[in-house]
């Protein structure tokens, strides 16, 4: 089974997906439709996530410049959407959850 939702920017444009693979739970292992509006209501909090941490990292990064030492790596947006992939897993018993961000 699969289950797949856009994310989506303020502007309504579409910047990435959520797709959810596999259903684990109940005899017939598919997802049902309050699976598709956790995942809608999720995609727009994780695209706030995903700006917040770019923004950040771009303002820590300029400030190291204007210090004279070389940024940080920037984990921070990769590990709020691992960690979001997870919970999602746990959420929608799902086998594998992927997240497109463009």
């Amino acid at each position: 089974s699969l289950l797949c939702v856009p994310i989506v920017d303020n502007d309504d444009a579409v910047v990435g997906c959520i797709q959810v693979l596999n259903a684990t739970r109940g005899k017939d292992k598919v997802f049902h439709s309050h699976d598709a509006e956790l995942l809608q209501q999720l995609a727009k909090h994780l695209y706030h996530a995903i700006s917040n941490t770019t923004m950040l990292t771009k303002l820590y990064d300029s400030s190291a410049r204007l210090a004279g030492s070389e940024p940080a790596e920037a984990e921070g947006a990769r590990e709020s959407v691992a960690l979001m992939a997870k919970y999602l897993e746990r959420t929608c018993s799902a086998e594998r959850v992927h997240i497109f961000v463009r």
